[in-house]
Formats: C-alpha cells, sequence, structure tokens
C-alpha cells in the first residue's frame, strides 16, 4: 500500500471468534487474652457498645465452594427460562466456586448477627450520613450502611477495635462461607431455593447472609486451590476484594451460599456494606499472587530491530483469541467482543476483549492474548480484567513513554452505570498498579480504543454516547466532555489533525447513507458535523483509525454486500469490493486517495463471525467485526 508503514498492525475481532436477644441465666465468661487484644470469649451472644449484636461461631469444618445437585431452573432462571438456556452453563455454580475444597476453622470467632447499620457505622464517621438514600436504598437508622469501600471497612474495625481494646475485622471469606452454611450443604441455608423477602435468620442466628447487601470479606480474590484448607486468608495480593452475599433485587443465584463477588478495594456502591468479626486474623500465611499467562516469562528487553519493518509486503490472517470450544468460564467460546491492541515496549503485541455467554450479564469479563516478539502465534488467552460479579463490557490499552496503560468499566452487578478505573504497567504489562478511580460510576462511559496524545500534551480518551474524556495531568486526573450535540454516533475512533483539530468518524446518526464525520477545534466542547466520503456501518461492526508515524492518517472499516465500492482489490486492480478496507488521508482527513481491500489474490475460507467461515478473494474481505489498531513499527 503506496505510503503506509511497513510494519502497520491491526487486529479484527469478530463475535464467535472469538437483629437475636440473650436468655437464660448468667454464664461465667472465660476469656482468652491475646496481645493485640481480648478475642473470643465463651458466652453465646454479646453486644458491644456500638450496638451491635454479635454471636459466637465454635470452630468446624465444612466443603467450601460448590457442591452437590445441578441447580434448579427456579435459581438460573427465576423469570422462566430462555430458549436457548443461556444460564445452563452455571447448572454447577460459577466456575469460581470449584473445585469444592475442605476447610477446617480451628478457632472460635464472633460475627455481627446483622450488617453494620447506618446508626452504628456514622458513630464512627458521622459525614457518610450523607449517602443515606444513594439510589433510594439505606435511609434508616437500622439499614445496613452503603457507600463503603474496603479500606473504610477496615478502618471502622481498627477504630472499634481500639474504642473496645478488643480485635475487631473483616470476615475472611472461609469465615463468612462457614458461618453462612451453618452447617448446611445445599445452595442456601434455607435449601435448595429461596424465597426473596422471606429469608430467617440461619440456624446459628445470622441475618440477611442471603441478600440485603453483598458484604466486604478480608481476603484478595484468587482462584481456589484443589487441596485441604486450614484457616485460609486468601491471596497475598491482587485486584479485587472479596464480597459475598449478594443484594437485594438481584438473581437468588448470586446469593448463595457458595457464590463469590469482588470489587476492587477503593470502589463504593450501593450495593456492598460489611458486617465485623470479633477475633485474632488467622496466621496462616496467604496463597501466592496468581498471575495470568499472558503475565508469564516476559521478556523486558528491548530488540534491537524493533523498529524494522518487514523488508516486503506482508499479508497474514491470524487467531488471537484462542479460547477451548467448551471454554463457560472465566472467558467463553461462544461471545467474544469489543477489542483493543497495543505494542509492547518489548516488541509483544497484547490483545483484549470481552468474553462471555451473552452481552447483558454478569459472567462478561476482559480476555488478554500475547503475540511475543518474533512469534508466529498468539499465546493461548486468559484473563485480563474480571471483577467477580461485575458485568465488564469496556477497556482500551494505549501505549505511552515506555508505559502501557489501561482503563476499563467497572460495574455494578448486571447493570450498566460503571465508573472507569485506570491502571499502568511498566514492565511490559507484567504486572499492573492497583486500580484507581478516575470517573464515578455513570452511564455514559463506554471508554473506545483509539485513545491518543495531543499534540499539546492532552490525554484524549473517546467514549460513546457523545464523550469523550481528557487529562492535562498525564492521566492523573480527568474530565468528561459529554455533549449531546455531538460527535455524532457511537463507537467513534478518533485522532489528532496537525492544526489541533480533533476528527472521528462514528457508527449511526448516518447522513446521506454515509458515516457522519465530526471535527472539534476546542477539544470537544463543540462540534462540526458532516457527511463523510465513508458508507455507513451498522450493527456488528467498528471502525479504527490512527496517525501512522510517517504521517498519513489511517481509516479501516467496512463496506456493506449490499452496496459495494469501488477500491483496490487484492490483485492491485480498481474493482467493486465489499468487506474491511483501509484508507489513507495524506491531507489531514480532507481526502482519501488510497482505499484498499484488506485481502489478497488468494480465494480461501476465513474463520468468522457466529462460528462460520466466508470465502475471502480478491474483490470481498471479512464483513463484520470490531477492529482495533495499532502501528508495530
Amino acid at each position: 500500500m503506496p505510503g503506509s508503514a511497513q510494519g502497520l498492525a491491526f487486529l479484527l475481532h469478530i463475535g464467535s471468534f472469538t437483629m437475636v436477644k440473650c436468655f437464660g441465666p448468667a454464664l461465667v465468661i472465660i476469656a482468652l487474652v491475646f496481645s493485640a487484644g481480648v478475642t473470643v470469649g465463651a458466652e453465646k451472644e454479646m453486644t458491644n457498645t456500638v450496638g451491635m449484636q454479635l454471636v459466637r461461631i465454635d470452630s468446624g469444618g465444612f466443603m467450601m465452594g460448590f457442591e452437590g445437585d445441578p441447580l434448579k431452573d427456579e435459581i438460573l432462571y427465576p423469570q422462566g427460562r430462555d430458549e436457548k438456556g443461556a444460564k445452563d452453563f452455571l447448572r454447577n455454580g460459577n466456575f469460581d466456586e470449584r473445585p469444592a475444597h475442605k476447610v477446617s476453622i480451628t478457632k472460635p470467632f464472633y460475627i455481627g448477627v446483622f450488617e453494620v447499620t447506618n446508626a452504628q457505622y456514622e458513630q464512627f464517621d458521622p459525614g457518610h450520613s450523607r449517602y443515606r438514600g444513594t439510589r433510594n436504598y439505606s435511609k434508616g437508622d437500622d439499614d445496613a450502611v452503603i457507600m463503603v469501600s474496603w479500606d473504610e471497612a477496615a478502618a471502622f474495625c481498627k477504630w472499634l477495635s481500639e474504642k473496645e481494646g478488643k480485635s475487631y475485622r473483616l470476615p475472611t471469606e472461609a469465615e463468612w462461607e462457614y458461618a453462612c452454611r451453618a452447617g448446611t450443604k445445599t445452595p442456601f441455608y434455607t435449601g435448595a431455593t429461596l424465597v426473596s423477602g422471606q429469608v430467617p435468620p440461619n440456624s446459628w442466628g445470622l441475618n440477611n447472609m442471603h441478600g440485603n447487601v453483598e458484604e466486604w470479606c478480608y481476603d484478595w480474590y484468587g482462584p481456589y486451590p484443589d487441596e485441604a484448607q486450614t484457616d485460609p486468608v486468601g491471596r497475598i495480593d491482587g485486584d479485587y476484594k472479596v464480597t459475598r452475599g449478594g443484594k437485594y433485587s438481584e438473581s437468588i443465584f448470586y446469593m448463595r451460599s457458595a457464590n463469590r463477588g469482588g470489587t476492587i478495594k477503593v470502589d463504593k456502591s450501593w450495593l456492598v456494606g460489611f458486617r465485623v468479626v470479633l477475633s485474632e486474623l488467622p496466621a496462616t500465611k496467604p496463597l501466592p499472587v496468581f498471575k495470568e499467562a499472558y503475565q508469564e516469562n516476559v521478556s523486558q528487553k528491548v530488540p534491537r530491530d524493533i523498529a524494522k519493518g518487514p523488508e516486503s509486503e506482508y499479508f497474514v490472517i491470524r487467531t488471537y483469541i484462542n479460547i477451548p470450544e467448551d471454554a463457560r468460564g472465566p472467558l467463553h467460546y461462544l461471545h467474544n467482543h469489543n477489542p483493543d491492541i497495543v505494542q509492547c515496549p518489548n516488541g509483544d503485541l497484547l490483545a483484549i476483549f470481552f468474553s462471555s455467554q451473552t452481552e447483558g450479564d454478569r459472567e462478561m469479563v476482559y480476555g488478554a492474548s500475547r503475540l511475543r516478539y518474533g512469534s508466529d502465534k498468539w499465546d493461548k488467552s486468559t484473563v485480563f480484567w474480571a471483577p467477580p460479579d461485575r458485568k465488564s463490557e469496556y477497556s482500551v490499552l494505549w501505549a505511552d513513554n515506555g508505559t502501557i496503560n489501561n482503563c476499563s468499566l467497572l460495574g455494578v452487578a448486571e447493570s450498566r452505570p460503571g465508573a472507569i478505573v485506570m491502571r499502568s504497567s511498566a514492565d511490559n504489562a507484567a504486572t499492573w498498579s492497583k486500580p484507581r478511580v478516575i470517573a464515578e460510576r455513570a452511564d455514559d462511559q463506554g471508554v473506545m480504543e483509539t485513545v491518543f496524545r495531543t499534540s499539546k500534551g492532552t490525554i484524549v480518551m473517546p467514549a460513546d454516547d457523545h464523550n469523550f474524556f481528557i487529562s492535562n495531568d498525564n492521566g492523573l486526573t480527568w474530565t468528561s466532555s459529554c455533549n449531546a450535540k455531538g460527535p455524532a454516533g457511537i463507537h467513534i475512533p478518533m485522532v489528532e489533525l496537525k492544526n489541533g483539530d480533533i476528527l472521528g468518524f462514528g457508527r449511526n446518526d448516518d447522513i446521506d447513507e454515509k458515516m457522519p464525520m465530526s471535527i472539534s477545534s476546542d477539544t470537544g466542547k463543540t462540534w462540526k458535523i458532516s457527511a463523510s466520503v465513508f458508507p455507513k456501518i451498522g450493527g456488528g461492526q467498528r471502525a479504527t483509525m490512527l496517525r501512522l508515524k510517517e504521517g498519513p492518517i489511517l481509516f479501516l472499516s467496512f463496506a456493506n454486500s449490499r452496496k459495494p465500492m469501488k477500491m483496490i482489490d487484492g490483485n492491485g486492480k480498481e474493482s467493486e469490493c465489499q468487506g474491511m478496507y483501509a484508507a489513507l488521508s495524506y491531507d489531514e482527513g480532507k481526502s482519501w486517495p488510497m482505499i484498499r481491500l484488506v485481502s489478497d489474490s488468494v480465494e480461501r475460507q476465513v474463520f468468522s463471525r457466529k462460528n462460520k467461515y466466508f470465502t475471502m478473494t480478491a474483490t470481498v474481505s471479512e464483513g463484520n467485526g470490531y477492529l482495533a489498531s495499532c502501528q508495530s513499527a
């Protein structure tokens, strides 16, 4: 392609490819004293100085995780089974509930009969009352406190410990499930099913272990070991802290004793509260940090020839999503979508994509694949971003001054209102910084690929719903530039023009059957919208665009079969073509003299969306997909 860069890498993503009182006589209390404070006595129940009721849980053992008969339809399909049986893959619980394994709890502990209430928490932090009634939840003194991060829950425990001279903390995940089950082996302590709104306390006197709010646990989230454990405390580090118990107004599947949730420790939402434990933390050694395959054996050397591109024309089709056909969690074979790609400083290519059974539920996670420098085959795909039981619908990557940055949407259960979180890697995506929230939850924050830095140093991150985000301090803080009058369309790739304007092309909001072109001269405050020269695109399609290092702008999109488009075909001749094409502009988007089909002259069968093949020819290329691009040399 004349004027194009050698070593250009672009990524095509296609869907298939991808509250109990004490009765009876007084008790003799025998207290065990440790260096950190008073711990568990012999009394069965107690009330502390903030009015919190706690019950003693004796030591014992249980099977942690999912075991037993397959789950019934009333758990998987509370509104009735759908025709496709979309939840059938959860018959034996979620993937992270396995393997079920024996756990021994060797020391008794006290645990709150209820979650910490607004009145109790506000003794610690009076200002927290401003969160009462968030989204019409948690208004009363005795309602479970919400909008509390893991760190704030831990700080409450520390405050209460210092106040009473005792050892309060969050329960470990194992303690929570042990206390919830209360000796049962069924999906709920009530048995095989649950009637929402009619959940009595369990046989050990605990309320709201199924529903009400999710509850923070002590542990970092990670996969279970395939062996028995004694007093486990989870992983030594991680991205997410465990939550348990499910919330009000959701499927009872997520309220089961074995179900695991989680989110980043700085997250606050109207779904999550906590209850406390009174006892020393077990002295058990935590499990090591769990690393995904894309993070293992990552070279930290920069190849000498990294800037060298192919010496001749190069065209190859590679499968970058490598997921087994029977995969049903954490990655899924059936529905993979919405990718991005970046070149690491060491020359590796890292691609990400969401993976799910359906597009609207909590099993949606982000996967990753790595193409190591010098290799001709992508590594197997593994998890990239997956807060448990949190829908993860959007994630983007970009390289900037030797650092790889990632922004992802942090959902609330299965719902869209998402916070944007950011993390960075200085070692070629072998490790990442702790995620931090850069934009609080809102409905218009579906971040998109083509993040770029302007000539003045501003970082621009496109998003759906007429929105994008900008940072003028290297990503430390961000502001939203949401404008109902532009840019036009959705899934809008953007570049900076040499005069400082921002150019974008959208899907939808078509003008005369053409993609809308949006230009802003004031960093997104206002937009000029007109018809582009490119044919409109629709569902299952997303364009991409980037500024090549050599200067021209590269744009990739689709010409639909009903209206073929004149362009250079795979034989180098002008023909009526359909499918994916690449276009080059040498005059800042005013004209696009070079438009060529992404194909060659070889006819072949190519695996495509919905697990089907299409015939690629000199005039026919892939007709659908979400595109992402980067320049590798």
